[in-house]
């Protein structure tokens, strides 16, 4: 055997060495080798020879591992040329030839489809129901009164464009969705519209795909026109569902069906932007708006602004005021909500008091809530202007004026401070601008409602007010910021708009009433005396220009707003130092030994009382500074009346 072995070697050995003689190396200069002896051959072929004759094991010839790298040492000069063979192994083609594509199949299938096939598998998807009584697809519900319809109708049990109704009808009717842990029924159907949204993606997907095949795209436009059919009865059925005069139509939770509409706003009112967005898209309330503007639409948008002032109510710079500020500036956004907040009831309720307006009216609670006056929100002294010891008044101890508290600290509440009521004064401009601009009704209402809050307010031009009987300074301070912001085109560098404003507006407007207010370059009888000149000479009536509007009641909400606060700030720091005294002199009074026994036990407890309600009264004189030095704010105000 080995003798045997030894003469197959030397066999191969010559057939290798004949073919390294017909496959000479470019360049090489080197002998032929001899083929009589092995012994002649050079030594470096036989472990090459070894391995071509015993061939890979099948574990080498992946061929994505044995492609070696591209950069190769050169061989020696005696090295023989690579050698070719496929006699003894078969190595697989380093370039094989790419094959054809497989077809699409979901195309295919899109194209081969009946029209009947189609709408049962895209219209059960939109409506996650079946009549398929075999199918095991968790997400559809099996609607067997439809099924029964059907066959005495002797049709196939299949959803078509023709029983589109009459499925949803069904699904909308189970008596499951009144458990209450079913999905409320306005969620459904925004699901559903989503759903047509992911269907005709995918039509228009084949139709890229398909490359101008035109029965491809005829069958899509066919297919989409059931998909937009299908959009339009799921808007429909969504406001049937939050309408509470459909309430009992189609079984759901109590606790849903009572909301009606105002369930809309839980959509917008949670906390995550992207929450909303899921739960209640942009383009599905653009497309439900559009659908419900002339088929009452107020009877939907008056109970969700409703919902949005309650919350809003419970809200303060303290707690979570941004939410219901960016629901309503997202709902505004839309031009048939913001021209249809005017005409509500509640927007500008007549004949009620100033306190009142803050709290009934719509925009009420977004001007008054989100203040950092403490008149509105007492917190806002004790949250950000707080003592580390309210007792240090009269000790020694603490800064002149301010107390045991910082001035580091007190400096960079006011710079928070005025960064937050900046940025809200900013959305609340943003909110009022959408509804002044969403037509001349509306424009004429923002109006009428901002002529109201100052004819309920004119009680804060006197010298004494009573807070009870006026509405409070956070109120008006936002309501005078956001008429500011809209008069800033008339402040203009050039004071280009500046003539647009009425000089007799006061004659002729009927906005405000200043009649018995005090002149100073004239007494009532000489203003009475102008106003009939006036009008004689002017027998027609013309109707003020908005530029007027807005540049008078800015002013006078500076004089019932702004200086009122002013007033106020005064008395408070008044009252500061009055109590500062006091303290000053219990406190000699109690170093010089003159409270013993008893009534020296009282005097103690009162002399801390009055140590408390200075320090009190100090964080709130704080919490108006926030306003009264702000720089920015005087420097517009200065500039209006400029």
């Amino acid at each position: 055997m080995d003798a045997d072995s030894e003469k197959i070697r030397e066999k191969r050995l010559a057939k290798l060495a004949a073919l390294s003689r017909s496959q000479p190396a470019s360049g090489e200069n080197s002998a032929p080798s001899s083929t009589s002896s092995p012994a002649s051959h050079p030594a470096t072929p036989e472990p090459t020879a070894r391995a071509i004759a015993t061939g890979p094991s099948p574990m080498e010839v992946d061929y994505p591992k044995q492609i070696p790298p591209k950069a190769v040492t050169p061989k020696p000069a005696s090295s023989p040329a690579p050698v070719k063979t496929t006699s003894q192994t078969s190595l697989p083609n380093p370039s094989p030839k790419a094959s054809p594509p497989a077809p699409n199949k979901a195309l295919q299938k899109f194209k081969e489809q009946s029209e009947e096939d189609w709408e049962d598998e895209a219209l059960s998807f939109v409506f996650a129901c079946t009549l398929n009584s075999s199918s095991t697809n968790p997400t559809q519900k099996y609607l067997p009164s439809v099924v029964e319809e059907l066959s005495s109708e002797s049709l196939p049990p299949k959803i078509t464009s023709q029983t589109l109704e009459r499925i949803l009808y069904a699904r909308l009717s189970l008596p499951s969705n009144s458990d209450p842990n079913s999905e409320p029924l306005f969620d459904y159907l925004v699901g559903a519209w989503k759903r047509t949204r992911t269907v005709v993606a995918r039509i228009t997907g084949f139709v890229e795909k398909a490359k101008g095949d035109e029965g491809v795209r005829e069958k899509a436009g066919r297919r989409k026109e059931v998909v937009e059919g299908v959009r339009g009865l799921v808007l429909n059925y969504a406001g049937l569902v939050v309408n509470p005069e459909m309430a009992d139509s189609f079984p759901q939770p109590r606790s849903v069906a009572e909301l009606g509409p105002a369930y809309i706003a839980q959509k917008v009112l949670l906390s995550n932007v992207d929450e909303v967005e899921g739960a209640l898209p942009q383009a599905f309330l653009e497309e439900f708006v559009a659908r419900f503007e002339r088929d009452g639409l107020d009877e939907i948008v008056g109970p969700i602004m409703n919902s949005l002032a309650a919350n809003m109510r419970a809200q303060s710079i303290t707690k979570e005021y941004q939410i219901p500020i960016r629901a309503l500036m997202k709902l505004v956004s839309f031009k048939p909500i913001a021209s249809t907040l005017p005409t509500l009831k509640n927007w500008n309720p007549p004949n009620i008091p100033a306190k009142t307006i803050e709290v009934l009216s719509i925009l009420g609670p977004f001007f008054g809530r989100p203040t950092i006056f403490p008149d509105a929100d007492p917190a806002i002294a004790d949250t950000y202007f707080a003592s580390s010891n309210p007792l240090a008044w009269g000790e020694g101890t603490g800064h002149e004026g301010i107390g045991a508290r910082n001035p580091g600290d007190v400096k960079s509440a006011w710079g928070s401070l005025r960064g937050i009521m900046e940025t809200i004064q900013n959305n609340l401009k943003t909110i009022v601008e959408a509804i002044i601009r969403a037509g001349p009704e509306s424009r004429e209402g923002v109006i009428q409602y901002i002529a109201g809050v100052i004819k309920a307010n004119k009680a804060r031009g006197r010298m004494q007010v009573d807070p009870n009987e006026v509405s409070t300074d956070g109120f008006i301070f936002n309501v005078l910021r956001v008429c500011l912001k809209l008069c800033d085109p008339i402040m203009d560098t050039n004071m280009t708009r500046l003539q647009l404003v009425d000089p007799d507006w006061f004659v002729y407007a009927n906005r405000l009433d200043v009649s018995e207010d005090t002149k100073i370059n004239s007494d009532k009888e000489s203003y009475e005396s102008y106003v009939n000149d006036w009008k004689s000479q002017n027998p027609s009536h013309k109707e003020p220009n908005f530029v007027s509007d807005v540049f008078y009641l800015t002013l006078a909400l500076h004089h019932y707003g702004f200086l009122s606060t002013i007033r106020n700030y005064t008395t408070l720091t008044k009252e500061a130092d009055e109590l500062r005294k006091a303290v000053k002199r219990m406190q000699q009074d109690r170093d010089a030994g003159r409270w013993e026994g008893a009534a020296g036990g009282m005097q103690e407890i009162m002399f801390k009382r009055f140590q408390g309600q200075l320090d009190k009264v100090v964080a709130f004189r704080l919490a108006m500074e926030t306003v009264v030095f702000d720089p920015v704010g005087l420097e517009h105000s200065l500039r209006f009346w400029g």
